[in-house]
């Protein structure tokens, strides 16, 4: 089974701070690096504007999300939240890759961070909730950074096979009509609904540009009694998602990433590769992506900048059992990228002083499916150059 890097198991125990708790996770640790956070990433955007909530006595209009004769109704204290309505006013998702439509109630709210975690790139993770009462309700977005192919469903059997490691027979499928996006909803075997983040529905979109993103819906306890309910307004949320205005930049050429003193670090991808920055209290992480097939283990390279990088392969919880040298250059100086490998991926990494002599290191990790990817992302990441910024 093949691990994801900074995406990871939404399919049951691995499932972390969906509420609140911060917990830990080795994937995130190796490919966050300094994060160590896992599964209900954050949405730095704004709340959304709340629009007018239907009543119980209105009939679906034309572009209505609410069938007509449903019971829907606002949001006092103790109402139970699958009786919500489902406000007309769309939030954005994922830095404007998508959108859906949920209760008024509905907020963006950040994940909590640690003093000393980065926080998530908004074109990674949103997470919206949803409260009534007592119960909750949160949805978590998540750019895969992977290919839809011609047949989703197919690529979504793959991918909870080779990378969540859950068995396709154990679950739901449904195609979802939300033209011009393809929708793939996954309902998870039945739980005893205690956990504090119960995943109640799980839905695979492939956007227009031909990438897949994630939408998890969680409930806690409360709301995870009456799960068929949950589940039936998880489908209605997730019938209204619709493509945004913003597509993911893959095109050949150089990316920059800020460096230290003023000054800012460049490498050059070939076409399909896409990349995102995690900025820290005293550090930053550029993460660059390359695009794979939804179900194949990623291929990817982070770039930490900061004073306190440390290796990967001495975080693992279990001791790995061989780690070579391997010769290389990096901002033209002779190098030794330590090479290893762990549940499928094998990852080079390598830490140096910041050039020019500037106070700071840099810490460069690159991961794949195979070694032939690995050799391939480190000659991208061997690219990397110091510039003046441009004014």
């Amino acid at each position: 089974m093949t691990k994801r890097g900074p995406e990871k198991s939404l399919w049951g125990g691995e499932m972390k701070r969906i509420f609140g708790v911060r917990l830990t996770h080795l994937a995130q640790v190796i490919v966050m690096l300094t994060a160590a956070c896992v599964a209900c990433r954050k949405p730095p955007l704004s709340p959304k504007t709340t629009g007018p909530v239907e009543s119980s006595k209105a009939t679906k209009s034309k572009g209505s999300s609410i069938p007509p004769g449903e019971e829907q109704i606002p949001n006092p204290l103790g109402v139970s939240i699958a009786k919500l309505a489902i406000d007309e006013q769309p939030i954005s998702l994922l830095a404007g890759r998508l959108s859906v439509k949920m209760p008024a109630t509905a907020k963006v709210e950040a994940r909590q961070q640690s003093v000393m975690a980065a926080p998530e790139n908004a074109e990674d993770e949103t997470r919206v909730v949803v409260d009534a009462g007592h119960e909750r309700l949160v949805l978590v977005a998540t750019e895969l950074y992977a290919l839809a192919g011609d047949d989703l469903e197919q690529a979504v059997r793959a991918d909870l096979v080779n990378t969540w490691g859950k068995d396709p027979a154990t679950m739901k499928f449904e195609k979802l009509e939300v033209a011009p996006l393809r929708a793939v909803a996954v309902t998870p075997p039945a739980g005893d609904g205690k956990q504090e983040a119960n995943l109640a529905l799980g839905v695979y979109v492939g956007n227009t540009d031909g990438t897949v993103q994630f939408l998890a819906f969680y409930v806690n306890p409360a709301a995870a009694k009456d799960m068929a309910a949950v589940q039936s307004l998880a489908r209605k949320i997730a019938a209204t998602v619709d493509a945004g205005s913003k597509s993911l930049f893959v095109a050949a050429g150089p990316r920059t990433f800020p460096g230290i003193g003023g000054e800012q670090l460049g490498l050059t991808v070939p076409a399909g590769f896409t990349a995102s920055l995690q900025d820290g209290p005293d550090f930053a992480v550029c993460h660059v992506l390359k695009l794979a097939p939804l179900g194949q283990a990623p291929a990817r390279c982070g770039i930490y900048v900061g004073g306190h990088p440390a290796f990967l392969f001495r975080k693992t919880n279990d001791p790995l059992q061989k780690v070579d040298d391997l010769k290389g250059k990096l901002f033209g100086e002779n190098v030794d990228w330590k090479v290893w490998s762990k549940d499928g991926l094998f990852t080079c990494e390598v830490i140096m002083p910041y050039p020019n002599g500037k106070t700071g290191a840099i810490h460069v990790f690159c991961s794949a499916g195979s070694q032939e990817q690995m050799a391939a992302m480190r000659a991208v990441a061997e690219s990397l150059r110091v510039e003046a910024v441009k004014k």
